[in-house]
C-alpha cells in the first residue's frame, strides 16, 4: 500500500506516519487541498478536538464538521484520545465510525494484546456458533 502522510499541524491526521516532512499545498504545509493528494482511507481526529467537544459550542461544531468531511470523502473517521462517557457520546451523536482513548484501555504491550486476544478467543468462538 502507498504510504500514508500527516495531514499537518490542523489537528487532522491521515492513517500512519510516514515521515516527518508532512504534506505540502502550494508551499502551506497542514493545507487541507492536499487531502486528495493522498490514498488514506481513514480521518483521524486529534484529541484537542475531542476534549474540548463537550463544554465549547465551536469545539462541537468543528468536530460535526470533521466528521462530515470525513464521510463527505468516503473516509472512515476515528476519534482519538476519548477519556469519557460525555466525549463518547459527543462523538457517538455525531456518528463518527471508530474511537481510541483510555475510556477502553491504557497504552498495552503487543505481549498483552496477545494475553487479551487468548482469553477472549473462546468466548468469541461460542458467540461465532450461535449467530
Amino acid at each position: 500500500p502507498a504510504a500514508r502522510r500527516p495531514a499537518g499541524g490542523l489537528g487532522l491526521r491521515a492513517g500512519q506516519y510516514a515521515g516527518k516532512g508532512g504534506i505540502q499545498c502550494r508551499g502551506h504545509p497542514g493545507c487541507l487541498c492536499a487531502v486528495a493528494q493522498f490514498p488514506i482511507d481513514i480521518l483521524k481526529i486529534d484529541r484537542s478536538f475531542i476534549a474540548a467537544a463537550p463544554r465549547s459550542p465551536e469545539a462541537r461544531a468543528l468536530l460535526q464538521s470533521l466528521v462530515q468531511l470525513g464521510k463527505s470523502l468516503g473516509l472512515d473517521t476515528l476519534a482519538e484520545g476519548i477519556e469519557d462517557e460525555t466525549q463518547l457520546i459527543e462523538l457517538q451523536r455525531r456518528e463518527c465510525d471508530q474511537g481510541q482513548g483510555f475510556l477502553y484501555s491504557r497504552p498495552i504491550s503487543p505481549e498483552e494484546i496477545e494475553q487479551l486476544l487468548a482469553a477472549a478467543k473462546p468466548r468469541l468462538d461460542r458467540a461465532a456458533h450461535l449467530g
